[in-house]
């Protein structure tokens, strides 16, 4: 598996949790310390983040997630903003965490990409593992 932080949690040999948080683009940043993790399963990923907008240029706020810890195709999962809940997308091919246009459309009033999103969800494992 990837060489990323452990996030302390009761069995984390069994279900490890990792901190993501260097793999953050385009001025996101985490909320907290240890808020940009995936849960591990042989299954099943779970993606949690809780990011800050403030300083962001691009909708793209994650790149680069290796093979092991993508869905085996483009999934979508919750995201939640100021304005409401909509959608962030996980690119299969390269990694890429999004709000696609799709998301942000859904958004009434619009969102200008100031203060927190909170990403979650939980998507089967892709073929890199």
């Amino acid at each position: 598996m990837s060489d990323f932080p452990l996030i302390t949690t009761p069995y984390p040999s069994l279900h490890p949790a990792l901190d993501i948080s260097s793999l953050l683009v385009n001025g996101w940043t985490e909320r907290f310390p240890q808020n940009v993790s995936v849960g591990v399963t042989p299954n099943v990923l779970f993606y949690n983040f809780r990011l800050v907008a403030d300083d962001a240029t691009n909708w793209i706020f994650m790149e680069g997630l290796p093979p092991e810890l993508r869905p085996p195709q483009n999934l979508h999962v919750t995201a939640l903003t100021p304005v409401g809940a909509t959608l962030a997308l996980v690119r299969a091919s390269d990694g890429a965490f999004m709000i696609p246009s799709l998301g942000r459309n859904a958004l009434d009033p619009p969102w200008d990409r100031t203060g927190e999103l909170t990403v979650t969800g939980a998507v089967p494992r892709g073929a890199g593992t």
